[in-house]
């Protein structure tokens, strides 16, 4: 379904999944108390359809509790399971006026629709309410149980439990998670340069081996470590404040030399690394010159050159961004030996 919303609940997924199976059972509940009572279904072929849907909340319930996911695709599914329920029992109730009642379980169910599956599965969820309320209204009319100025009350407050309601959770849901962005923006971002830090590093090069492996992009992945040469003569000489800069510096080129694609972090004081795709060990040397090239500049008041390393990103080795991350690091710390302000490629992994 368009529109579906991936989220992470960290520690709290458990709590809330147990919370969606306990209120699934009590949907069931409420459907036996409703069969049972005078109200409910007359004909037998209703009854034991409004009982069918009843039972199945059990084991809903039970997937849920026991392997439920709130980021699969089973979210905008279950949804249209819920809403399909509360439809068929709204419709198959011999009073309208417990109809109606009930029509404000679909106020749970925005909600559910609202936070964990996105705005398409919302709007078509309000069109069902908007037209099994409609469908209710009429035959409540049709019937004569309920005369017109109560089905327009009965209908009014049932519009404004489920739009009403539903439009000021979602308003409140969407500043929760701007808040949240915010939020995971400040932890994952070196705050000097505004690249990532170590710890969001991690996490984009995560999304980069999925685009790989799920053949969004045909390429495999350089990681590429890059360190200033020379670091502590230029705070030495110039002072802090002139290091920090050289650092921003260093950081803004980096980001242009290697596109908004890449991954850039600042992994410590003058040291950096990167992962972007490259497609063979050519191509991983020129990220690499292309990186070195880019940072030094003849104008700059301060001379600033990197060394770099760079190596394939070998997803069969286990831990293999940590693995990557040595050998990138070796490659680098060859090069400065070396002399520095040049590029170290290394020869084993693959792409």
């Amino acid at each position: 379904m368009a529109g579906h919303r991936q989220i992470r609940l960290g520690a709290n997924e458990r709590s809330t999944r147990n919370a969606i199976a306990a209120m699934t059972v009590c949907f069931g509940v409420v459907s036996v108390f409703i069969v049972l009572s005078d109200e409910g279904p007359r004909s037998s072929v209703s009854t034991v359809v409004a009982l069918f849907i009843a039972g199945s909340t059990v084991p809903v319930a039970i997937w849920w509790y026991l392997r439920g996911r709130l980021r699969t695709l089973m979210s905008p599914w279950f949804v249209v399971y819920a809403d399909a329920g509360v439809t068929i029992n709204s419709v198959l109730f011999d009073s309208r006026d417990l109809a109606f009642f009930a029509t404000n379980l679909f106020a749970v169910i925005g909600y559910f629709a609202s936070f964990f599956v996105g705005r398409t599965a919302t709007r078509l969820h309000l069109c069902l309410v908007v037209a099994v309320t409609a469908y209710i209204a009429w035959s409540a009319l049709e019937t004569g149980q309920i005369d017109g100025w109560s089905v327009a009350s009965r209908v009014a407050i049932g519009l404004l439990v489920n739009v009403g309601g539903l439009a000021f959770v979602s308003n409140f849901n969407l500043e929760v998670r701007a808040v949240m962005r915010t939020q995971e923006d400040l932890v994952h971002t070196d705050p000097l340069t505004g690249l990532l830090n170590r710890r969001g590093f991690e996490r984009d090069v995560d999304r980069l081996v999925e685009r790989v492996e799920n053949g969004e992009e045909a390429d495999g992945i350089a990681v590429l470590s890059i360190d200033i040469d020379s670091f502590k003569a230029v705070n030495d000489s110039h002072g802090h404040a002139a290091g920090d800069e050289v650092i921003r510096l260093v950081a803004a080129r980096l980001s242009a030399s290697l596109g908004e694609h890449a991954s850039i972090a600042r992994s410590g004081g003058e040291e950096f690394t990167a992962a972007v795709h490259a497609a063979d060990s050519t191509d991983m040397h020129e990220l690499g010159e292309r990186v070195r090239a880019a940072v030094s500049r003849e104008t700059d008041v301060i001379p600033v050159t990197v060394s770099v390393g760079v190596t394939p990103l070998d997803r069969s080795r286990p831990e293999p961004l940590m693995s990557a991350l040595r050998t990138a690091d070796s490659a680098m710390y060859r090069a400065k030996r070396a002399g520095g302000d040049r590029i170290h490629t290394a020869d084993s992994g693959a792409i």
